[in-house]
């Protein structure tokens, strides 16, 4: 009965709630940090390709 009592005081304190609000938060955050970043790198390797290939060109054309 004890744990049950002290499950029932935690669950009518407001503190848990907002620590469980601000952990909802801050994942999602993290969440949408990470689709940001792979936004940005699958963005930036097509381009680092691109600049790579015209870099290739320009020096084989250079010294032939």
């Amino acid at each position: 009965m004890q744990i049950l009592s002290s499950f029932r005081s935690y669950s009518k304190e407001e503190d848990g709630a907002v620590t469980v609000d601000w952990v909802v938060l801050t994942a999602a955050l993290c969440i949408m940090a990470i689709a940001v970043v792979a936004t940005i790198k699958s963005g930036s390797d097509s381009s680092a390709t691109l600049i790579t290939g015209g870099i290739s060109t320009h020096v084989a054309s250079a010294l032939s």
